[in-house]
Parts: structure tokens; sequence; C-alpha cells
């Protein structure tokens, strides 16, 4: 039976975050004059961390259910509701600024859903393959040109990644580059997203939790989320 996976209430928006991987290092020597030897490898997991502001008593149910659920549950965390430029924005799609939150387009100037089960997610394709455990894959992005950049984050096959590095000297698919490796198999003609989304679980809670203040008040603490790999999600 798979794990439930909740999706992260999008009221509760942060004021301040950050995506980064950890990477992992492995052990060199010292040599006779001193300098360290310590190589990084691909490796480590892609860590969320967020600091939000005051909330009024409008919008705090979201807060209230999740200081009791956030201990040892997985959520589903997705970049593309919130303006991050380590993300695909709108401004980089030449889009208007309220696209995303309407979700897929019905048609011409209508909206086919609030934009959160339908929301709008700019993908390109795989023009090559990876093995798990591979860092580097051929993308197609005719789609969306030139909006792979080294320092964004992609989804490719349930996964986020960060895009190290982008080389479009080698043929017309240009070689990406992420971190950390790919957990399965890849295939030729998996959906990429330029605005993807993060399993994750907190390290934390009690740094996020916040009592109630006069007149409805909180501000709820820095928040820590770990990239949670499970099988039934990968």
């Amino acid at each position: 039976m798979a794990r439930p996976l909740y999706d992260w209430p999008p009221v509760l928006v942060p004021a301040k975050a950050l995506v980064s991987v950890s990477g992992a290092v492995q052990d060199g020597f010292i040599s006779r004059a001193g300098y360290e030897n310590d190589v990084r490898i691909p490796g480590g997991r892609v860590r969320l961390e967020m600091d939000f502001d005051y909330r009024n008593g409008a919008n705090l149910e979201p807060y209230s259910w999740l200081v009791s659920k956030l201990k040892g549950s997985l959520f589903r965390v997705p970049f593309g509701i919130w303006a991050w430029s380590q993300v695909a924005r709108n401004s980089d799609l030449d889009l208007p600024a309220g696209y995303a939150s309407q979700g897929i387009p019905f048609a011409t100037g209508a909206p086919f859903s609030s934009g959160l089960g339908f929301r709008f997610n700019p993908t390109v394709e795989t023009a090559g393959t990876a093995l798990e455990g591979e860092n580097h894959i051929r993308i197609d992005e005719s789609r969306w040109p030139g909006l792979l950049r080294y320092g964004k984050f992609i989804g490719i096959g349930g996964g986020c990644f960060h895009v190290e590095d982008v080389d479009r000297w080698d043929g017309d698919d240009p070689l990406v580059t992420v971190s950390p490796p790919f957990r399965r198999d890849i295939d030729k003609g998996e959906f990429v997203s330029l605005r993807p989304s993060i399993i994750c679980k907190a390290t934390d809670v009690s740094s996020f939790r916040s009592m109630f203040e006069s007149a409805d008040l909180v501000q709820p603490g820095k928040l820590v989320m770990m990239e949670a790999v499970v099988e039934d999600y990968v």
C-alpha cells in the first residue's frame, strides 16, 4: 500500500525560499604541501528551505491542519505556484502575469480549471535516454527554446533535479547535466517539467510551529524540507 501523499496548501506561500542540492563529497587525502584533495561527486538530495510572514485569520485553517500533519508525512510541493527565479517564470515564457494560476486554457481567454489540479505546467521532452545513476541526458527544447539554464530546477521521471550544465555545442539537442543523479532509467520522449514538484518531508517540525496571537495572527517559523526518495513515487 502506497504511503499517503499530501499536496502542499497553496495558500501557505513562503516569503523567502531556497532550493538546493546537498551534493556528495568523496574524501581524498592531504598532500605533503598540505593541499586537500576532496572530490565532489554526483549525489545528495534536494533541500527546500522556507521562511514565512505573518498570516491573519482568513486562511489559518491550512496552517492548523499542517502543524498536526507535518511530522513524518510526505508532501508534494509544486514550485510553479510561486514566482521563484529557480524555475521557469511567466516572464521567461513571455506569458501574461496571471496565466499560471488559470490552469490549462479550455478556449481563448477561458480557464479550464482553478489551476490546482490542472495547473499550467510548461514541458519539454527528453531526446535521449539515461540509465539509473547517470546524471546527464539530451533534451529537446524546441517547444520552449532557451529555458534550460544552469541553476534552474526541472522535473524528470517523478524526480526533481538541479541543472548544473547545459552543453549546446554538440548536436541540435542540448546535453543537460543534473544533480542528483537519476534514480531510475529515463526513456526517450519522457516529459521534462520546467516547473517541477518535489516530494519531501520536514526535518524539524518544532521550528515551524507558532502560537496563535491576538486578532488570529500567526507567523510560522522556518521550515526545512528534504527530498523523500519513495519507490511508489519514483
